[in-house]
């Protein structure tokens, strides 16, 4: 299993098939940056409830705090450390962290999720407009509750009715099985509908 994206040419060469799956095109590189612009652009926050991305350093998840929270934090620990020596009378020299750093244990990650699709178009070939960054929670809320419309071209002139997979409700991911091939959806192999896009 591949692990570092590739471009879409790259993916191209190596793909043995003429069809090439959506799940497929959002390992590549020409996503990722897409990906990054717009989770940055929402400041790395889920537009829907707010939760922030965690911080992800060696490998190891830890919470994202604002430079407020992370200011309190260490505003916090002086004040603990000052009372502390108070109490027991005693004077030692303590260091003042620069950065606050608490492990992550239910790591949150963000999606970005398409507002509409059009046929035959790349994941990372939509305005800014038509792409959210939202936790995967908000994310299958999404696919849960609303109908993502399918164009059959940019003109938005006809929506197309196409059958959205039964398992993961068109996410293309199930997030309770995030921790296995990031909880890609067996049923529809990542692709949102039975049908191709």
């Amino acid at each position: 299993m591949r692990e570092k994206y590739i471009s879409y040419e790259e993916l191209k060469k190596e793909n043995l098939q003429d069809f090439i799956s959506y799940s497929e095109k959002l390992k590549t590189i020409e996503w990722a940056k897409r990906r990054e612009e717009i989770l940055l652009r929402d400041s790395f926050t889920c537009q829907k409830c707010e939760i922030r991305y965690s911080k992800i350093i060696d490998g190891v998840a830890y919470i994202n705090y604002t430079e407020e929270e992370a200011q309190e934090h260490i505003e916090n620990f002086k004040k603990g450390m000052e009372k502390a020596q108070e109490m027991f009378g005693l004077n030692f020299p303590f260091s003042i962290p620069n950065k606050v750093l608490h492990q992550d244990f239910q790591p949150k990650y963000l999606h970005v999720h398409h507002k509409y699709y059009i046929r035959n178009t790349h994941p990372w070939n939509y305005p800014d407009e038509a792409l959210i960054s939202v936790c995967g929670t908000c994310h299958q809320e999404i696919h849960n509750t609303e109908d993502i419309p399918v164009y059959r071209n940019e003109s938005k002139d006809l929506k197309l009715t196409l059958t959205t997979c039964t398992r993961c409700k068109g996410s293309g991911h199930l997030e309770e099985y995030n921790y296995y091939m990031n909880g890609i959806c067996f049923k529809c192999s990542g692709n949102e509908f039975e049908e191709n896009l």
